[in-house]
C-alpha cells in the first residue's frame, strides 16, 4: 500500500504518543520529533510505504530515548484483557459445529482481535471494556468476507504460514492456529525477534505455549514484512507454504506491495482501523476484513 497524505500526520501523532510513554524529558522528546520530521521530509513520496516510514519513526524514538520496548506494559494489559475473553471465544468455536463452522468462527474472532491496538491515530481501544465491543463486532460481521475461500484453502493445505500482529489479539490467533493444527496442517507462526511497537515477539509465542502445536519462526525486526530486511527463512517459507495468513494492517501495508507473487495462497485478516487502509481495501473505517488474494 502506498502512502496517503493522512499517513504523515498519523506517523507524527504516533511519535508524540510514544514519546509520552518513553520519557519525561522534553529535550529528548523534541530531539526525537525533530529527527522524525527530518526523516519524513526526505522520504515522503507517492511511492513510499507508510509502514516503512513508521518503522523508521519507531526506531528513532527508541534510539533517542534508549527505551527498547515502549509498549511493554500495554502489551501485557492487552494479553490480560484477551485472556479474560479466551474461555468465551473457545466456547464459541467449540459450539460452532463442524470443521468449516469452527474455522469460520475462529477466523472471525481472530479478525475481531485485530482491534487490540493503541498506536493507530483515530482508533480508540479500551482493554477494560473490550467485551462489549467484541460482541458488537461479532454480531456486525465482516465487511469484506472471503472466508469460504480461505476455509477451503486451509482445509486443502499441508503447510500454512501465520503472520502475527499485536499482543492481545495473539490469544485469539492461538485459538485459530490450534484449530488449524489440530486438523493435521503444519503451521509456521511468526514473531518479531525484538520488540516492535505492540507486535508479538518470538518470546511471547513461547510464553503462551504456541510452540507446542506450531513452529515459531522470526518475522524480523521491522513493522510488517520487509523483503529488503529479511530474514531469509521467512521468505523461503512464504514461497513454500500452501497458504499465508497475514494478520493486521502492518502486514497488509507491506505485503500488498509484492502480493502478486502470492496470488491464490494469501489472505489478509484485519480490522481497517484507519482511513487510508480502509480506502485501499474499499471498506469503511473500522470494518472487519478477510480478503483472499486471487
Amino acid at each position: 500500500m502506498k502512502l496517503h497524505p493522512e499517513c504523515v500526520s498519523c506517523i507524527m501523532d504516533r511519535a508524540v504518543s510514544q514519546l509520552r510513554i518513553a520519557t519525561d524529558d522534553d529535550g529528548l522528546r523534541l530531539k526525537a520529533l525533530s529527527l522524525v520530521a527530518e526523516f519524513l521530509s526526505r522520504n515522503i513520496s507517492e511511492d513510499a510505504v507508510p509502514a516503512h516510514l513508521g518503522d523508521e519513526q519507531n526506531k528513532i524514538v527508541m534510539r533517542v530515548t534508549s527505551n527498547p520496548d515502549l509498549y511493554r506494559d500495554r502489551k501485557k494489559m492487552n494479553n490480560e484483557a484477551a485472556m479474560e475473553l479466551a474461555p468465551y471465544a473457545e466456547r464459541l468455536v467449540r459450539e460452532a459445529g463442524g470443521l468449516r463452522e469452527r474455522l469460520r468462527t475462529a477466523l472471525i474472532l481472530a479478525v475481531i482481535g485485530n482491534s487490540m491496538e493503541f498506536s493507530v491515530a483515530g482508533h480508540k481501544f479500551d482493554p477494560q471494556n473490550f467485551k462489549g465491543e467484541f460482541d458488537a463486532l461479532l454480531s456486525g460481521g465482516l465487511a469484506h468476507d472471503d472466508l469460504d475461500e480461505v476455509i477451503s484453502k486451509i482445509m486443502s493445505s499441508k503447510e500454512i504460514l501465520y503472520l502475527t500482529d499485536n499482543c492481545g489479539e495473539i490469544i485469539f490467533d492461538r485459538i485459530l492456529v490450534k484449530e488449524i493444527a489440530g486438523n493435521g496442517v503444519k503451521v509456521f507462526i511468526t514473531g518479531k525477534s525484538i520488540p516492535v511497537q505492540e507486535d508479538v515477539t518470538m518470546d511471547d509465542l513461547r510464553a503462551l505455549g504456541i510452540h507446542e502445536f506450531a513452529e515459531i519462526i522470526s518475522s524480523g525486526t521491522a513493522v510488517g514484512v520487509r523483503p529488503d530486511l529479511g530474514p531469509g527463512e521467512l521468505f523461503e517459507k512464504m514461497e513454500e507454504v500452501d497458504l499465508v495468513l497475514a494478520k493486521g494492517m502492518g502486514n497488509y501495508e507491506t505485503i500488498s506491495e509484492f502480493e502478486d507473487k502470492l496470488r491464490g495462497r494469501l489472505a489478509y485478516l484485519l480490522r481497517a482501523k484507519c482511513v487510508p487502509v480502509a480506502r485501499s481495501l474499499g471498506v469503511r473505517k473500522g470494518a472487519l476484513v478477510a480478503k483472499f488474494v486471487k
